[in-house]
Formats: structure tokens, C-alpha cells, sequence
């Protein structure tokens, strides 16, 4: 068994920081031989940091069993212009609440408004249970006004035997939430329940997979009205029963309707008959089909409020609301920049905390994310970045601009021929254009090991080129406490390489490819250490 030092603890990268092409004929072209020390010599040593990775300029990965020092002139590369605003250009204005015609009315069977009391109820000051984790009450930065936020686990049950009977032939079911997640492409209710108390019979506010719907059960049949909704956007949700039709109002309008028969709400069964913020009931009386929202205030009615009590609940409840717009403008690439060489992409995000969801972006229509390499790949010419999402209230934030780029290649990958003393590193590039590109080498780093282990590799480990894996397991592991720099021209000795016995000459001839009596071989196969 014989062992080995490998002269640098890991292999160290060479990263190139600068990458410069032209077109030229003859194909990709080969980066110049770089000087370059034997990794292996007697003893063993070796780092658990991966020794064959380090980035180019261009995503091209290089796999290293030498240690390069590149030395090649740096040329000047032509660079990004950008000509950014000082400040991102002001959104339009939001659109004005609605002015009330009439006094907003009072809840008469049950009124929770958080900022006021919290999760107490206001009206018929009914029993309140919590079950599972209490909300967080904090104020929301959109609404301008504290919320309580149900994590999807929890929920908030007010006791409501005598709430069926007050609104038995007529009822307006109020509520002002957000759903946070949960909201689905089906009909399921499971994560949609946040408002309400149906079990064989009630009503609710429930979203069935993103369809929100006011829901109440006339004489033994559920009737309801629903609309689209969207996750992280805050609505002002009224659902009333006449009598005749059960309708649905999202902020202040009329959305859906559906005539009813029947002139008789059905109660739940009487251990169900409990209200709960969060959840919906089971038939005893305890929550399920959580729902994952934060709500601001609940209100019941024994009677249907008209259009205009809805508008006046409405403009109250979103009385406070942030007259701050979410704004974004691109830094990198900018309006009207040409772009000559990857940049990253960036921006400057205005009140990002009035998102319902983070913005998508896009290239020439194909997505992409802040923080992207953009350059690689693009022809020359013009190119469209674009941006969309909605705001806290619903409301569209689009944009987008226009930037020119010069034709900018494309990392191919990258190769390596380790020499004697020296390595020769080879990168290819691709042409959005199909043109023959020359890659070079134009600067470069090298990087010291860390974790560096000495010990004994076993000849089974060494491959028939005389190459190691750098994962190999070293027999007889010990740290190394002051690695080699791949600069510090220095050796490391290695308790093994003190075992080799030296040579005694048999003969005064020997074969041209093996060292003379004396020498010990500085580079695999490590099959002998000398032979004479």
C-alpha cells in the first residue's frame, strides 16, 4: 500500500473573471496552456472540499486536477450602459372608496371588529372559545388596521344557539378577509371555511376551491351566489338572504345571485349551532375545513341590507387603507441600455409589503426571476422585459421596457489537459447566431483548501491514468493544520513518504522509464516509489 500527497489539499479553482469573443473561423477555440504544479507526490494528503469544480464567466464549469496559474493580458470589455431614473416612475392613483349614500348600519346578532376589541363580540357579547393556535393580531400595512391571521390550524367559535332563530327569514352575513394560502383549482372546501356555521344546515362565507360563495340552507337545501377571488388580496365580502334570492357583494358591488324557494332557514343541528371565525362547524359543535386568512371584522344581520348599507359598510371598512402603490423599475438592464456583456437581473421594488404575491417577470415573453443572468444567449436587437402581479386590493401592476443587446454568446462547457508541470484549459461557446467564436482566458483566481486531510490511499483507489478521485476515503485520516497554497511553492511532508525504504542498485542498467536509484516518482501510477 502506498501513499500520497496531493501537493495542494483540494484542488483549487480558477475563475476567470473577465471572458472576451470575437467570431473567428475555426470553431471554439482553446484557452492558452496555463503553469501548473503535480498535485500527487509521496505521502497523502487530501481535502474534503470538492477539488474539481470552479465557474467561468460564461456558466462553464471546469473540472480541475491541476493547479492553473493563468497569466494571460486582460483586454477591456465594452460595458453595460444603463441609464436608470433617479426614481421609479410614479404608479397611477388608486381609485377613490365609494361615497356612502346612506349611514353604514350597526351588526344587530353578532359584530367582531378587531381593531376595536379584538376577537370579543361587540353585540350580544357571546361566549368566545379558542381552539388551537390563537390568531396573531398585528396591523396589516395594506388595510392601515389590526387583523387576526388563523395559520390553518386554528379557529375562533362564538356561541350562536339564539343566532339562528333572530335571522331565521331574512340575514346579511358580513366579513372582510384575505385568504393567505389554501386557495385551490377545484370545489373543495377543506382549506376554504373562514366565516360562518353550515352543518345539515346555516350558512357561511366559503370558498370552494377559489370560488367565494355565500351559502345558506333554505328548508333543506343549500342555495348560493360565488365569484372568483384571489390569494393575498383583501375584499370586503357581504352575502344577504331576502327571502327570495341569496346574493354575494365583493367590495361594495353586487357580483352573483341566485333566486331561492323556501321562506325558512335551516338551523344546524343543536350542537352545531356555533358561529366560527377560521373554520366552519361539525355536528358537535367543534371546527373543521380550516381556512388559512386573516380577517379584520365579521358582522350578522338579522335582515338583508340593501345596495347601498353594503357600500357604507364597504367604504368603512377599508376607511384607513394605504394610499401607498406598488412601483418597480428595472436598474439592470434599463430603459433604452445596450446591453454588451451579462448583466444580472435587478430593480428598485416600491412597497413591496403591498403585494398579494410576489411579481412575475418575463423576457421576450419567457419567464424569469430578479437575480437571473440576462445576456447569455440573447441576438441582437431589441428585447422586452416585462412585470405583472396584483396589489393588496386587487388592483393589475403591470409594465415593461425595452433595452438592445449585441449578439451574446452562450457557455458550451470546458475541458482540462493536466501536462507534467503545466495544464491546458479549453472553454467552448455557442453563437446565438451560429458564428465560429474564440474563448480566452483574460484573468483568473486561485483559491487555498480548506478541511484538508492527510492519509493513505490504497492502490485500488488509483485509476490506470494514475488519477484520484477526490472523494476517495483516506485510510489512517489525520488534519492537516497549515495547508499548501497553490502559490506558496512549498511541500508538505507526509508521515508515509518517511516509510519508503530507500533503493539498493542491482544492476548499472536500467530501463529508460523508470527513475534512477535514489529517486523518488512525483506522479502516479504509485505502483512503486523506486525502482532501479
Amino acid at each position: 500500500m502506498t501513499g500520497w500527497v496531493r501537493r495542494v489539499a483540494c484542488a483549487p479553482s480558477a475563475r476567470p473573471r473577465r471572458f472576451a469573443s470575437s467570431a473567428r473561423h475555426g470553431g471554439p477555440g482553446s484557452i492558452a496552456s496555463c503553469a501548473a504544479r503535480p498535485l500527487l507526490t509521496p505521502g497523502a494528503s487530501m481535502s474534503a472540499t470538492s477539488w474539481r469544480s470552479a465557474p467561468l464567466t460564461l456558466a462553464v464549469a471546469v473540472a480541475l486536477g491541476l493547479t492553473p496559474t493563468l497569466t494571460s493580458a486582460a483586454h477591456a470589455l465594452p460595458a453595460l450602459a444603463i441609464s436608470a431614473p433617479a426614481h421609479p416612475a410614479a404608479p397611477t392613483a388608486r381609485d377613490a372608496l365609494p361615497s356612502a349614500a346612506v349611514e353604514a348600519p350597526e351588526p344587530d346578532v353578532l359584530d367582531v371588529d378587531i381593531a376595536d376589541s379584538g376577537l370579543q363580540e361587540q353585540t350580544s357579547d357571546r361566549t368566545v372559545t379558542p381552539f388551537g393556535p390563537e390568531p396573531t393580531i398585528a396591523e396589516d400595512p395594506a388595510l392601515g388596521r389590526e387583523v387576526a391571521s388563523y395559520d390553518g390550524t386554528g379557529a375562533t367559535r362564538y356561541d350562536f344557539a339564539d343566532g339562528f332563530e333572530r335571522t331565521a327569514h331574512a340575514v346579511t352575513l358580513e366579513c372582510t378577509v384575505r385568504f393567505d394560502d389554501g386557495l385551490t383549482t377545484g370545489t373543495d372546501e377543506a382549506t376554504g371555511n373562514f366565516c360562518g356555521a353550515k352543518e345539515a344546515g346555516g350558512y357561511s362565507l366559503t370558498a370552494y376551491g377559489s370560488t367565494l360563495k355565500m351559502v345558506v340552507n333554505i328548508e333543506g337545501t343549500y342555495y348560493s351566489a360565488g365569484t372568483e377571488i384571489d390569494e393575498g388580496v383583501w375584499y370586503h365580502v357581504t352575502g344577504t338572504w331576502d327571502g327570495e334570492t341569496v346574493a354575494l357583494h365583493l367590495n361594495g358591488e353586487k357580483v352573483a345571485e341566485t333566486p331561492t324557494e323556501g321562506s325558512t332557514v335551516t338551523p344546524p343541528t343543536a350542537a352545531a349551532r356555533q358561529f366560527f371565525l377560521g373554520a366552519d362547524t361539525n355536528s358537535t359543535g367543534s371546527p373543521q375545513f380550516h381556512g388559512t386568512v386573516s380577517v379584520a371584522d365579521a358582522g350578522i344581520y338579522s335582515r338583508a341590507l340593501t345596495a347601498q348599507e353594503v357600500t357604507a359598510r364597504y367604504a368603512r371598512s377599508f376607511a384607513d387603507r394605504s394610499t401607498e402603490q406598488v412601483s418597480f423599475t428595472p436598474t439592470s438592464p434599463a430603459e433604452g441600455s445596450e446591453l454588451t456583456s451579462p448583466t444580472t437581473l435587478a430593480g428598485t421594488l416600491e412597497n413591496p409589503e403591498l403585494l398579494a404575491a410576489p411579481l412575475t417577470y418575463t423576457l421576450d415573453g419567457a419567464e424569469i426571476a430578479l437575480g437571473d443572468e440576462v445576456g447569455p444567449g440573447l441576438s441582437a436587437g431589441d428585447h422586452v422585459l416585462a412585470w405583472s402581479g396584483l396589489d393588496a386590493f386587487g388592483e393589475e401592476i403591470t409594465g415593461e421596457i425595452t433595452f438592445s443587446s449585441s449578439s451574446i454568446p452562450v457557455g458550451a462547457g470546458a475541458s482540462q489537459r493536466p501536462g507534467a508541470r503545466s495544464a491546458q484549459l479549453t472553454a467552448t461557446a455557442d453563437s446565438p447566431t451560429g458564428d465560429d467564436l474564440r474563448t480566452t482566458f483574460l484573468e483568473g483566481d486561485l483559491s487555498s483548501a480548506t478541511g484538508t486531510e492527510q492519509g493513505v490511499i490504497t492502490p485500488a483507489d488509483i485509476a490506470d491514468d494514475g488519477s484520484v478521485p477526490g472523494d476517495v476515503e483516506l485510510q489512517d485520516a489525520a488534519s492537516v493544520e497549515d495547508p499548501l497554497d497553490p502559490t506558496d511553492r512549498e511541500e508538505l511532508e507526509s508521515p508515509v513518504s518517511q516509510q519508503v525504504p530507500p533503493c539498493a542498485p542491482r544492476s548499472r542498467s536500467r530501463r529508460p522509464d523508470r527513475p534512477s536509484c535514489g529517486e523518488v516518482r512525483s506522479t502516479p501510477p504509485a505502483r512503486c516509489a523506486c525502482c532501479c
